[in-house]
């Protein structure tokens, strides 16, 4: 039994991760250091910043914008 509810997990997540790609990718890419992310295809590492309230960011590695299609 334990078997099967392991294949069907996965199989839940295969599904999920096609209907949801950028989700996954997001959760790939949360996390890494600098030296990783920029290794993965699907990640961009952000520098650290200041916001206009002075508040400090720091870096961070984030998932890549995804072009829009044009409707054109």
């Amino acid at each position: 039994m334990t078997g099967y509810k392991i294949a069907m997990a996965f199989l839940l997540a295969l599904v999920l991760s096609v209907i949801f790609p950028s989700t996954f990718a997001a959760q790939a890419c949360k996390g890494l250091e600098e030296s990783k992310c920029g290794e993965t295809v699907s990640c961009t590492w952000v520098k650290g910043y200041a916001t206009k309230k002075g508040k400090t960011v720091e870096p961070y590695c984030r998932t890549k914008t995804q072009a829009k299609k044009s409707g054109k």
